[in-house]
């Protein structure tokens, strides 16, 4: 009677570990996004749950992508802050109509505690190199959107 509850307690632990690295692939896929800003497309990485949120760029030597994406559950006052960041960034707030309601331009580490707020409520927030906006002529009312599957 023991080893079959043993064996159905294995067989459930292997299908439940498989059933987890299997939806892990799953949503890895969903990691990274194509995104248009005024035409220009960009493969920016994505923060969508309240952990990826709050670590964001954190103890990071850079970005790995052309950006950091974070999705908002609703569109709201979204703070943003430079706790234990090692570079500086440019920042886009983005309402639900896809339109940029504000930018922060070359925020430096050194403003940790500051928190920084659109002056509009925003449902994406966009993390990108410093520079990247004056590059890319991006300007509030910028039009962003999701190129492909969202």
């Amino acid at each position: 009677m023991m080893k079959n509850i043993l064996i159905i307690f294995v067989l459930v632990v292997v299908v439940v570990t498989f059933l987890y690295f299997l939806l892990d692939k799953e949503e890895s896929s969903d990691k990274y996004k194509n995104i248009a800003i005024d035409g220009n497309t960009f493969n920016v990485e994505i923060a969508s749950t309240s952990e990826e949120r709050v670590k964001g760029l954190s103890e990071r030597e850079g970005i790995e992508s052309d950006g950091l994406l974070f999705i908002f559950p609703n569109e709201s006052m979204h703070g943003i802050w430079m706790k234990d960041m090692l570079f500086s960034i440019d920042i886009l707030w983005i309402n639900s109509l896809g339109e940029v309601v504000w930018i922060e331009e070359g925020v430096h580490p050194e403003t940790y505690p500051e928190v920084l707020y659109s002056q509009e409520p925003s449902l994406y927030v966009l993390e990108v190199d410093s520079g990247v906006v004056r590059e890319n002529n991006w300007h509030i009312e910028s039009e962003f959107n999701f190129l492909g599957d969202r």
